[in-house]
């Protein structure tokens, strides 16, 4: 069953791949310029992802029980050093990082030659320390929770399994 789903889901890969490549035109075929990654800011980018997080913190926050003004304003500490460290890479110059002046904390670092899409970052930065700081936080909070992970990027699970066997593809894996 699962070698079948792998073979269903290589074929349909190599179908989507031949489909985006047999659209374009002859001359519109040529080799991609390399990506300079500090060409795409993080300022090129709105704020809202931040913002749906951030209320949905502050609702959480009100609404599980133990969260008094101690705890909470440690929670959003975590949760905006998080946001903030995520994005941190895609900022100017002029910004720093909290790695090294807060014992213990060790921070993955950005490749060099990628470019990242800093929204998807954020998000994924919020995502993990809300999910981790709210764990009996009510179930009306928790469906919101579910809503925000579910809605921001519907596509990005998809695309990113699309891209993974296109890559197993290429390098003669199943």
């Amino acid at each position: 069953m699962n070698t079948s789903l792998t073979k269903l889901l290589n074929i349909l890969s190599v179908i989507l791949l031949v489909g985006m490549i047999s659209c374009r035109q002859d001359n519109a075929i040529v080799d991609p310029p390399l990506v300079d990654p500090t060409v795409i800011k993080t300022s090129d980018f709105d704020y809202q992802i931040a913002l749906e997080w951030m209320t949905l913190f502050l609702d959480m926050e009100r609404f599980t029980a133990g969260y008094f003004p101690p705890v909470s304003g440690r929670a959003a500490a975590y949760v905006g050093m998080a946001g903030y460290e995520a994005a941190l890479p895609g900022m100017d110059d002029d910004f720093n990082t909290l790695e090294g002046q807060l014992p213990g904390l060790e921070l993955p670092h950005i490749h060099p030659d990628l470019a990242y899409h800093w929204p998807s970052a954020v998000h994924a930065a919020y995502s993990t320390v809300v999910t981790h700081l709210f764990p009996t936080a009510p179930a009306a909070q928790q469906q919101r929770l579910l809503r925000l992970n579910k809605n921001t990027f519907p596509n990005l699970v998809q695309l990113c399994r699309l891209m993974f066997s296109i890559v197993r593809m290429s390098l003669g894996r199943p």
